[in-house]
């Protein structure tokens, strides 16, 4: 019986096959990992739903209990669609803009803001991945609500996010442009590291302005 050993100091081959080194690869885990959890949660999800669906064709008619469910449901899904985007692996077709459209608008709904999707035609996965990773920092900066609005052009693509008052933690905005800074970041900030990796990832130079509106242009 032969067996086989395996070297650990070897440089680990990322998704394409090439090395990745330590950033790289703590990358491609979170998103592998983001994107099991969002498929492992997918089908419990429909579950509920069709039991849902199940209790809404009995003789009585639902009462205002089951609308609350029915409103949590589509919450807990948009919120899946939109992780699976942001966190979960770039792999995959390009994605339709009336899919991005509906994604933020039920992310936002029942909220105090607003989000405008202004980029024409379908949307590699990798550019939807990074475009929502940094709505996510935006959102952060605004606690009472606003709007973010996301448009490409030229290649270029640009973040405007404005509200009644920003909330802006430069020591989580240094972290786009150097993910190493984010020792200490709990989970609610973990958007900024993130972006800043793929950032890095697809090559991209981020451009930001901070003051009374939040600017972002990669």
């Amino acid at each position: 019986m032969h067996s086989t050993a395996t070297s650990l100091d070897r440089p680990v081959p990322g998704p394409c096959g090439a090395p990745c080194g330590d950033d790289q690869f703590a990358g491609t885990i979170s998103t592998l990992l983001a994107s099991r959890i969002c498929h492992d949660l997918v089908n419990p999800l429909g579950a509920v739903g069709n039991g849902i669906e199940l209790l809404t064709l009995g003789a009585k008619p639902p009462g205002p209990e089951l609308a609350v469910i029915l409103e949590s449901l589509a919450a807990a899904h948009a919120r899946l669609g939109f992780f699976r985007i942001a966190y979960g692996a770039p792999t995959g077709g390009a994605l339709p803009p009336r899919q991005l459209v509906e994604l933020l608008a039920a992310v936002t709904r029942g909220s105090r803001l607003t989000a405008a999707w202004e980029v024409a035609g379908d949307v590699a996965r990798p550019a939807a991945k990074l475009a929502f990773l940094l709505f996510h920092c935006a959102e952060a900066a605004l606690p009472l609500g606003g709007h973010i609005a996301i448009a490409a052009e030229g290649g270029r693509w640009r973040l405007q996010a404005e509200g009644r008052r920003l909330r802006v933690e430069p020591g989580h905005w240094a972290a786009l442009s150097d993910p190493g800074l984010a020792a200490g970041f709990g989970p609610a900030e973990v958007q900024f590291p993130l972006a800043g990796m793929e950032l890095r990832r697809q090559g991209r130079r981020l451009e930001a302005e901070i003051g009374d509106t939040i600017r972002l242009t990669f």
